[in-house]
């Protein structure tokens, strides 16, 4: 994206684009919890429990936290401020990928990708429904403009945005650790970033992962102090596995 003007333009198009999309998919949401994912978010707002799958494993902290947020600063109840952060997080995820294609293309072809993405079903369903996906992908997203920023001009302003919006997806939906990480060394090598550079930024992601894995793993071990503290979070992921594994199909 180009400096001067022309980056706060863009910068206020992407602010346009995020408040259009969460107005559409917060206005035209679920009118109930229609899964039971849904219905264990819910659950873990009121009391985050992940023993009894509120929600179930591995947890989904960031997307309960940011629910019980909104819940204390809008009185709302736990389902409408889930579906806050859904629509939050696929308007998040609609502007990105506008930044991502003016960035890389043109900015007629970012706004024709953009308004695709918005009605597209998949997006729109999730970002109405009290779902983690939309939230993790925006913030996915998110770490994708910043690592191609890094790649332009190398600031170190893009590259730890990229590593905490990277630890902030995997906060949301823990599965996508793998994928942050991949971004990020995939970017530092093709940067030929300096091994400074690679230390701050694989420390920022992981210290980025800790602040909200330390806190989860601290409530769960009150819960049960008959576990060790040390082996809490890894027996919850563990049995969650083998549900899945040993479930009928």
């Amino acid at each position: 994206m180009e400096q001067g003007d022309s980056g706060q333009q863009a910068l206020i198009k992407a602010v346009f684009l995020f408040l259009a999309a969460f107005a559409l998919y917060f206005f035209t949401h679920s009118p109930a919890l229609d899964e039971i994912d849904a219905v264990q978010f819910a659950m873990g707002v009121r009391s985050f429990d992940i023993w009894h799958h509120q929600p179930h494993p591995p947890g989904y902290p960031l997307f309960i936290f940011f629910g019980w947020i909104a819940t204390k600063f809008f009185a709302t109840s736990p389902e409408t401020s889930l579906y806050l952060v859904s629509s939050l997080g696929g308007a998040l995820f609609v502007a990105a990928w506008f930044l991502i294609i003016r960035l890389q293309f043109t900015e007629r072809l970012a706004w024709w990708i953009a308004a695709c993405l918005t009605i597209t079903p998949a997006v729109w369903m999730t970002a109405t429904k009290v779902l983690s996906d939309s939230l993790a992908a925006g913030f996915l997203s998110a770490e994708l403009f910043a690592v191609l920023c890094f790649l332009r001009r190398q600031h170190w302003a893009s590259l730890l945005s990229a590593s905490l919006f990277g630890a902030a997806a995997t906060g949301t939906r823990p599965q996508l650790i793998l994928v942050g990480i991949v971004i990020l060394v995939t970017t530092l090598k093709q940067a030929r970033a300096s091994w400074k550079m690679s230390i701050v930024s694989a420390s920022t992601f992981f210290a980025g992962c800790l602040a909200w894995l330390l806190p989860m793993w601290f409530l769960q071990s009150r819960l049960r102090p008959d576990v060790p503290a040390w082996l809490v979070y890894p027996k919850l992921v563990y049995g969650q596995w083998l549900w899945r594994v040993h479930r009928p199909s």
